[in-house]
This record gives C-alpha cells, structure tokens and sequence, in this order.
C-alpha cells in the first residue's frame, strides 16, 4: 500500500522510486566507488571507505561557491 502510494506522488512530481530487495547489503556499499565491505557490525551506522580518501571527499564538500564578481 505505501509502494503505491510513493510511486503514485513521485510520478506526479517526475521523480523515481527504486525499490530494493530486503537483504540488499545496501548500508554495507560505499556510494562513490560502490566498494561492498565483508563484515560488520550492527551497531555500526557511518563507516569511512577504505578506497575513498576521506579528506579529498570532504574537501569537495567544503569548497565555497564562485560567484562571478
């Protein structure tokens, strides 16, 4: 019922539902590289990407916009 019900008020604004299989290791893949870790716990709810360097993706997120003057 709620499936519909989202699918129904995305089409009405032009937006897309995706719809994943309930063990779909989604919280264990990194979403820049897509690297899947093995293991972890449950109790884990952010973890950093080995393959991802934390400090350039930060960087990214910090630079200030250009405006022209």
């Amino acid at each position: 019922m709620f499936l519909t019900f989202l699918s129904y008020k995305c089409i009405d604004v032009g937006k897309n539902v995706l719809k994943i299989g309930r063990f779909e290791p989604s919280s264990k893949t990194c979403n820049h590289c897509n690297h899947q870790m093995e293991t972890m716990l449950l109790s884990v709810r952010v973890w950093d990407c080995p393959y991802v360097a934390p400090k350039a993706f930060a960087a990214t997120l910090m630079q200030p916009e250009i405006s022209a003057i």
